[in-house]
């Protein structure tokens, strides 16, 4: 199984599915849903680093009152 890890712009997809207004819920092609799940594991990844960074900053610095 070879995967494709050239970029392709999110914005195209979106594009896409914007201009389908008849149909908001359009059956997925199993291409978008790997698509899908490619970019949800990077969200995921981001939203941890960015809480992760959010904890350590409550960590290090003093609150004052």
């Amino acid at each position: 199984m070879s995967m494709n890890l050239s970029f392709s712009s999110p914005m195209s997809f979106v594009i896409d599915h914007a201009l389908s207004k008849k149909n908001p819920f359009p059956k997925l092609t199993s291409d978008q849903k790997q698509e899908n799940r490619k970019l949800a594991k990077v969200r995921i990844l981001v939203e941890h680093v960015i809480g992760g960074m959010k904890h350590f900053y409550c960590l290090t610095h003093r609150i004052g009152n």
